[in-house]
């Protein structure tokens, strides 16, 4: 019987079950007994795992309201999501646009030379402070300061606050639905609303639902892993996506 070696992504516990790739297929990896430290190397028979085609996503994209991970994570997905996006991002390696970059991790940046994080808590921040100032400046004008024919009038904070609305939205989608995509195409993850590699299915999830989608991404790539709100990753330690990795 065949074996394949395989390295421990992260610290595993004994019967803990991911995905690795032998020669481009996905095959299913079980822990051995007693468990694995991260970067471990471990024999695992190949005839025994067998190899598969395309899986679905181990979570539904409505299982978040049923078994959501963490009690809080509703709320902190919905009042920071951009944070929450920039988290999962810099655990699976990705820059601020969703796309791998070739910086590797060190013992002092475990997560490698990437802020991805940084920079999406810096643009909440940006945007969290204009649509303030915008909105404290904006007021309905009554009958003596509006127009002429008793239309309502807007004061101009009150377009900067659609405009900026527009522009994080359409960002957001850009980079979750590329991200999603790489994950998809990583773990070889098919999509559930259109079959294949392309984009679409993961455009239609983060349009119609974003937040959904990015706990989805979350579960994936956080494997037993806890969330943790205050690190880079979301995870603790900083621990990055648990993946496969064949040598």
């Amino acid at each position: 019987m065949s074996e394949v070696k395989v390295v421990a992504p992260s610290d595993l516990n004994e019967g803990y079950e991911f995905d690795a790739k032998v020669d481009g297929k996905v095959i299913k990896v079980v822990v051995p007994e007693g468990g694995v430290k991260e970067g471990e190397e471990f024999m695992v028979p190949f005839a025994a795992i067998g190899s598969t085609g395309p899986r679905e996503f181990k979570h539904s994209l409505c299982s978040c309201c049923e078994t959501c991970p963490c009690p809080c994570l509703w709320a902190f997905c919905c009042y920071f999501d951009v944070i929450f996006l920039g988290q999962i991002l810099q655990r699976m390696k990705l820059n601020f646009l969703g796309q791998p970059t070739s910086e590797q991790p060190t013992s002092e940046q475990p997560s490698g030379k990437r802020n991805t994080c940084t920079i999406f808590l810096l643009i909440w921040i940006v945007i969290f402070t204009i649509q303030g100032i915008a909105g404290a400046t904006t007021s309905r004008i009554d009958d003596e300061g509006g127009a002429d024919d008793g239309s309502i009038v807007y004061p101009p904070g009150y377009y900067i606050i659609v405009a900026t609305n527009v522009l994080i939205s359409t960002f957001l989608t850009v980079a979750a639905t590329l991200a999603r995509n790489h994950l998809r195409k990583k773990k070889n993850i098919e999509g559930i609303c259109c079959k294949g590699d392309g984009c679409l299915d993961d455009c239609c999830c983060v349009y119609w639902c974003p937040l959904c989608t990015y706990i989805q991404m979350h579960r994936e790539t956080a494997g037993n892993e806890k969330f943790d709100l205050t690190t880079q990753t979301g995870l603790r330690g900083n621990r990055m996506m648990v993946d496969e990795n064949i040598v």
